[in-house]
């Protein structure tokens, strides 16, 4: 059973690229929105970061295709747990609307949390550490700039988010290749360069 499970764990990493496509395509489009932030009232800054996920999914699944290697079998026993981990952030979605109402300079730290939350669960599914460290680091940084910039905040959270976004996909990346070529797969495009 031990052995079913890790291979569940191999595939879904293989299939995914440990998830690395998903963090570059949110770093891209998190870096855009921060620097766009900066021309834009709060509260427009923040409706614009609510929407950036629609530019960040699709550019996200196109990544994936180039960097993953292989499908997930239809048979994978942990499928619907990727699913659910997924979709997890969707419940603390509502907070993001509040903020952007009532508070919408904290808006990026409140998305930031919410990502934060939905992000652990990866540490175990992809057998990476980077996810234990881009959740607080995301979460506690951005609070920490609002706490200081206040009024300020939003275009620094932002790009604070997308900063550690960015570190943490070609840390994924890297260990993805590495995974790959002890399981004896081989990766395809910039997985296999050095």
């Amino acid at each position: 059973m031990s052995s079913d499970l890790e291979q569940a764990r191999r595939e879904i990493t293989a299939s995914s690229a440990a998830n690395a496509p998903f963090i570059a395509a949110f770093a891209l489009t998190l870096g855009a929105t921060g620097l766009i932030a900066f021309r834009l009232p709060a509260r427009d800054g923040a409706l614009l970061l609510l929407f950036q996920g629609m530019v960040a999914i699709p550019l996200a699944a196109l990544l994936q295709r180039r960097l993953a290697w292989g499908r997930l079998p239809a048979g994978n026993p942990l499928r619907p747990l990727q699913s659910q981990i997924a979709a997890a952030q969707l419940v603390g979605m509502p907070a993001v609307l509040i903020a952007w109402a009532a508070v919408p300079w904290a808006a990026g730290a409140v998305l930031a949390s919410v990502a934060a939350a939905h992000l652990m669960p990866y540490a175990w599914l992809h057998r990476s550490r980077v996810y234990l460290w881009l959740g607080p680091a995301v979460s506690i940084g951005t609070a920490a700039i609002v706490i200081v910039a206040r009024e300020a905040a939003l275009p620094w959270s932002v790009l604070a988010m997308a900063a550690a976004y960015a570190v943490a996909a070609a840390l994924l990346l890297r260990h993805a290749r590495d995974l790959a070529a002890a399981d004896g797969a081989a990766p395809r495009g910039p997985l296999t360069e050095g």
